[in-house]
């Protein structure tokens, strides 16, 4: 791919043209350019928008009269991000969400202002690399960064899923050559202290042959999330608890083997597995974890799903 980087965003039509004229089969990068954009300036380059593969953009917040100036640009490699106004509501961040799902071709974001593990940049990066087949880089400063004001008292801060790797860096270039150096340098971050949402709630089971409740779930890792489950079924009261590792096949899904379930009525070392796989783990907008998998025991499988609430956070025994 023949790439050129632009330090500035090119101003009016004329210059535009002059530049595709000038390289027709190239694609540009604008994720380094010196000042970030606000999405209504771009306005000139939607037509260009298959070509652009890096922006450096700045919002007010995540409102929908700001993101759908940025649907032409859903081709984008590299994305630096940052808010004028980093207080933003759910029910506002669907509308740049919608966007953000189809950043499909995106290999690295950096925040160059935003708290590391705040909520916004969470679920920015749930919502960027929840179904990814290869890791998404996401980047942040490597000084403190200006931490995200909390319109709730009560943290709710998000674990976020998803295939991604998080560094740290002092100087930063979305370019391969400067993606690369990140990596090499190896400044990865360790996994921040958990505050993760924990979440619990009945689940449907397909054809309700039996019943089954998610006691609690909750993201320890960006690979993992661990459940516990408890039901009845014709055996009678049970319940199980398991690490489910994400895989990154068929599109992605977090999956556990061989879990032993304990039986009310039968003794502790009785020969009873599962097997469980969830092919669906959405955080939405307001704040709820939908769950979506397939329960595979004795050559039988059922499909389970289910809305789970957030609780208050506590400890999985496995």
């Amino acid at each position: 791919m023949d790439m050129h980087e632009l330090d500035i965003l090119p101003e009016g039509t004329t210059k535009i043209e002059a530049l595709i004229e000038k390289y027709p089969l190239s694609f540009f990068n604008l994720a380094n350019s010196k000042k970030p954009v606000m999405p209504c300036e771009l306005s000139e380059l939607a037509y260009l928008g298959d070509k652009i593969k890096g922006l450096n953009i700045i919002l007010d917040n995540a409102e929908q009269y700001e993101s759908k100036d940025l649907w032409p640009f859903i081709g984008l490699d590299y994305l630096q991000l940052s808010f004028s106004d980093t207080d933003v509501f759910f029910e506002d961040f669907g509308n740049l969400q919608n966007w953000l799902l189809n950043l499909d071709n995106l290999k690295a974001i950096y925040f160059p202002q935003i708290h590391e593990g705040s909520e916004l940049t969470n679920l920015i990066i749930h919502s960027l690399s929840a179904n990814k087949s290869y890791p998404l880089i996401v980047i942040y400063k490597a000084k403190k960064g200006k931490r995200v004001k909390q319109r709730n008292k009560e943290p709710t801060q998000i674990q976020a899923p998803g295939n991604r790797k998080i560094y740290r860096a002092n100087k930063v270039e979305l370019t391969p050559e400067g993606i690369k150096k990140i990596i090499a340098k190896d400044k990865k971050l360790s996994s921040a202290p958990a505050k993760e949402l924990f979440f619990s709630g009945p689940l449907e089971v397909e054809d309700g042959e039996w019943l089954l409740d998610a006691d609690g779930l909750f993201f320890e890792e960006s690979e993992e999330i661990v459940v516990s489950l408890s039901g009845t079924d014709s055996l009678g009261n049970f319940n199980c608890s398991c690490r489910c590792y994400w895989q990154p096949d068929e599109g992605g899904f977090y999956f556990a083997s061989r879990v032993p379930i304990k039986y009310t009525n039968y003794t502790t070392d009785s020969d009873f597995y599962m097997s469980i796989k969830f092919s669906e783990v959405k955080i939405t907008n307001s704040g709820i974890c939908y769950l979506k998998g397939v329960w595979l025991q004795s050559n039988e499988q059922w499909i389970i799903e289910g809305e789970l609430s957030k609780n208050k956070f506590k400890t999985i025994a496995l």
